[in-house]
């Protein structure tokens, strides 16, 4: 009891000081005075052990200190922007260490390469226009740039991505190793997956065999609105149940023996220990199969150390392993405590471990029946995950399932007792032998399981949206719970006046009026967000992809786009339609009557082709639409940029002009025609090229406020000098720079702000007032 008791306390220390090393960045006087404060506490109390075993907790703090400082995170874009020319390209040595991701515009692939070897804490990705065979190394010329992180609410990627993308051929090398063998194999089951099943089926069986999902949001969609989103990646409950099943079919299979050879195989050891043993190199088999992500090193970890406890003849502690296995994850890689990945996976095994544990003492009542206490644990274990991992999971989705707990009893058996243990051992064979047995049941058993999800997600009332809060809320909402649990009135009645507190904080100070809009930012691209005081949400041009505006309306709770506005073809502009279409509901599309669709959009939604002198109206506001007027022809510049929808928004408090890509020759042409252009705010055309935002223009539209949604280190140097000179007597906000911006009213005053201002920030030591307004972000909801 006692080492059981040692080392829970040395595991524990070392989660908390890897854990304070993340916020020492934001906090570091408070998190060193709350260190001293607690290394003194307990050497108050006397006791020699667990003073000497507390000297962990500012070791791991200086350790992760150490690992956060060698990475990169989201104030040095600039810095590391500035170390690559995108312009020119150089000869390098890039190796593909995991399966593609198709695009639209070809294949993306996670990487390593030799010049970025000394850059932590950044994904790398190499582009492909065809797809090529991960495990391999590739030498040629390239060209390095880096994606900054997308500064809006909702946005949970904080630190910046490389690209690499090659010029010309590249010389293909075989790379050494284990994992570029597993790569390698991973690749031959994924390429026969995608060629002998459907799109859906192939992802089903990727995500649960591979631990691959790939880019099929709409599938993914469906499982996350059932609450079964952890069954489209190899999470720790595939591990377990498969382990089970694994550990079963081994036993069987040993029982059919003859009775002799049985007896010289259980010599030595029991047939439940020679069982466990044959099933360990299937587990290894399998985890490297799935990529080796957190979930399942966390599931691996921990079933090896019951199968060592089992030989040795000695019963751990669960939560000790659970604890060993956070500190052998963390110990290798400190940054994993910030992914929600980690988060959730070890919330949700705490949570079922203490859950099990309580309802221990109610398994006598229900009986004998082996299937009434299997359907009992399992309801427990289902529920418990639920209900411990719901915190996180409104903070990082903003909503949870109304029905994940059924869907959860029906499916995630169906899954982990009969498809995966099918699935894993027809890639065995065929990676053996080329053959994949089994093709039809099981394709045909995925097709029904995805079918069932897809019908259930379907459900009106099947996921319910919460909207963003701030992070503060989530160890509030656990110690609530855990104070219910067991009986700490003290900490229960502290833990519900500082969430009222906290509440009241939130909601009271960042209350803002309605209307409000909201320039997100999409890098190179456009895209607004109009809420309106009547409760409408229009949306004007989707970005590349659309998913920052998804994660925007997911944000603030919204589930409906009353209209979506596309101001021409561009990709920048409406890239992102057919995913925002198969993701939520939309009324109206609204265009410039000039953008060809496939397929028919009129089968999807309401569509509107609009024209100068048009007037779309709503309680409280309008739309004013000034171009394209019928028959306008392009005299100069580019024709599609010019043919841009050019609304004028106007409500009872403020206007702006929202002008898409429009250059010099629309311009004019607006002006000639004398329609209303005064506007508070002005969306700045075309990135702020130079060839837009014309000295007349400007003159014409008088905004108090200039807006430019501009990606960082673009290559086409937007904004142009030419054109902030023009701006330079207005207040002029970019999203390369403030991230997202929202304007909003007080009063008779219109107002704006910033998400780039609400983003907790590092500080240095001794910058107390940079703290305080680091504790402010806290409490902010944007």
């Amino acid at each position: 009891m006692v080492d059981q008791r040692g080392a829970l306390c040395f595991y524990i220390f070392f989660i908390e000081g890897i854990s304070l090393s993340y916020l020492f960045r934001f906090f570091p006087d408070g998190v060193l005075l709350f260190l001293i404060l607690q290394i003194l506490f307990i050497f108050l109390r006397k006791k020699k052990s667990l003073f000497y075993l507390s000297f962990v907790l500012p070791l791991a703090f200086l350790y992760g200190v150490l690992s956060f400082s060698s990475r990169v995170d989201q104030g040095e874009y600039e810095r590391l922007a500035a170390s690559f020319n995108r312009d020119t390209a150089a000869y390098h040595r890039v190796s593909i260490v995991n399966l593609p991701v198709q695009t639209e515009y070809g294949f993306l692939y996670e990487c390593d390469a030799d010049h970025l070897k000394s850059i932590k804490g950044v994904k790398k990705y190499f582009f492909s226009a065809v797809a090529i065979e991960p495990g391999y190394a590739y030498e040629g010329y390239v060209r390095t740039s880096v994606r900054a992180p997308r500064r809006n609410p909702g946005e949970h990627l904080r630190s910046p991505v490389i690209n690499i993308h090659p010029e010309g051929e590249m010389l293909k090398y075989r790379a050494r190793g284990l994992l570029s063998q597993v790569q390698r194999l991973r690749w031959r089951v994924y390429r026969f997956l995608h060629e002998r099943y459907n799109r859906d089926t192939a992802s089903l069986l990727s995500a649960i065999v591979l631990g691959h999902r790939g880019t099929n949001r709409e599938l993914y969609t469906a499982y996350a609105r059932t609450g079964l989103a952890h069954l489209m990646s190899v999470s720790g409950t595939h591990f377990g149940l498969f382990t089970i099943v694994a550990f079963f079919i081994v036993r069987a299979f040993a029982m059919l023996l003859p009775y002799r050879m049985l007896i010289r195989l259980t010599r030595r050891l029991s047939l439940k220990e020679t069982g466990l043993l044959l099933i360990l190199p299937v587990l290894l088999f399998y985890l490297l199969l799935s990529g080796m992500r957190i979930p399942a090193i966390r599931a691996f970890v921990m079933i090896n150390l019951f199968i060592a406890g089992v030989f040795l003849g000695r019963r751990g502690s669960w939560l000790v392993t659970v604890l060993f296995a956070g500190f052998l994850i963390l110990l290798l890689n400190p940054a994993a405590i910030v992914e929600p990945s980690m988060q959730l996976s070890f919330v949700a095994v705490l949570s079922i471990g203490f859950a099990m544990e309580y309802a221990s003492r109610y398994t006598e009542r229900i009986g004998k029946s082996k299937v009434l206490r299997i359907l009992f644990h399992f309801t427990v274990i289902t529920v418990s995950a639920f209900a411990g991992t719901l915190p996180l999971s409104l903070y990082y989705f903003h909503g949870t399932s109304s029905i994940g707990i059924v869907a959860n009893i029906l499916i995630t058996p169906v899954v982990c007792f009969i498809l995966l243990p099918l699935g894993i051992f027809s890639t065995i064979v065929f990676l053996l032998s080329g053959y994949f047995p089994m093709a039809e049941l099981i394709g045909t058993l995925s097709g029904m399981i995805n079918n069932v999800v897809i019908s259930l997600s379907g459900l009106s009332f099947s996921f319910l949206r919460t909207g963003g809060f701030p992070f503060l809320f989530v160890p509030l909402a656990y110690l609530i719970g855990i104070s219910l649990l067991r009986g700490w009135k003290r900490l229960l009645q502290l833990s519900l006046l500082t969430l009222v507190i906290a509440v009241i904080v939130t909601y009271g100070a960042n209350r803002v009026n309605y209307p409000i809009v909201t320039f997100l930012d999409v890098g190179q691209g456009d895209s607004a967000v109009i809420e309106t005081d009547t409760g409408r949400t229009i949306v004007i041009d989707t970005g590349h992809s659309g998913r920052e505006v998804l994660q925007y309306l997911t944000y603030r709770g919204k589930d409906r786009i009353d209209a979506l506005v596309l101001s021409h073809a561009g990709g920048d502009h409406a890239g992102g339609l057919w995913n925002i279409l198969k993701q939520m509901r939309v009324s109206e599309l609204w265009d410039n009557g000039l953008i060809l669709y496939k397929p028919d959009i009129e089968r999807l939604t309401v569509h509107r082709r609009l024209r100068a002198g048009d007037i779309m109206r709503y309680p409280g506001g309008r739309f004013e639409v000034l171009h394209p007027y019928e028959g306008y022809y392009c005299t100069r510049g580019d024709e599609e940029n010019n043919s841009s929808l050019v609304l004028r928004y106007v409500n009872e408090k403020f206007s702006v002009l929202f002008t898409g890509d429009v250059e010099a020759d629309a311009e004019e042409t607006i002006m000639a025609m004398h329609l209303p252009l005064k506007a508070d705010i002005l969306k700045v055309a075309h990135h702020g090229s130079h060839t837009s935002t014309t000295g007349g223009f400007l003159k014409r539209v008088r905004p108090a406020l200039a807006v430019i949604s501009v990606g960082a280190d673009n290559m086409y140097g937007h904004p142009h000098p030419e054109t902030l000179d023009k701006l330079a007597g207005l207040t002029t906000l970019r999203t390369d720079r403030d991230g997202a911006i929202r304007v909003y009213s007080a009063g008779d005053t219109i107002r704006y702000s910033t998400y780039s201002d609400a983003m907790i920030r590092p500080v240095g030591l001794w910058d107390l007032p940079g703290e305080i307004r680091n504790l402010k972000r806290i409490f902010t909801y944007w």
